[in-house]
């Protein structure tokens, strides 16, 4: 996961991949969920999608500040990805 600077009114794909941590093998919990907490503080579920083993959610952009984001995986395998992102202030309204 990288950390990215973006712009208000920008949509951002996040996405994340689950390996097991002794083969590295890409490995698919049963269920994923993704958490964001945006540069204001609210906390949203958008949808996930998965194509391939990777885990994904699109964004909409509203707000300026550190965005927070998590992946969290549930079943046969549990896992945690956890990653930021900076959303710098307009500065042309």
């Amino acid at each position: 996961m990288s950390r990215s600077v973006y712009n208000i009114g920008t949509e951002v794909t996040i996405r994340a991949v689950f390996k097991d941590p002794d083969t590295k093998a890409v490995v698919e919990p049963s269920s994923v969920t993704c958490t964001v907490v945006d540069g204001e503080d609210t906390v949203t579920h958008p949808t996930v999608t998965k194509t391939q083993g990777v885990y994904e959610a699109t964004l909409d952009i509203d707000n300026k500040g550190y965005w927070r984001y998590a992946f969290a995986g549930t079943g046969g395998f549990k896992a945690r990805a956890e990653s930021w992102f900076f959303v710098r202030p307009q500065l042309v309204p």
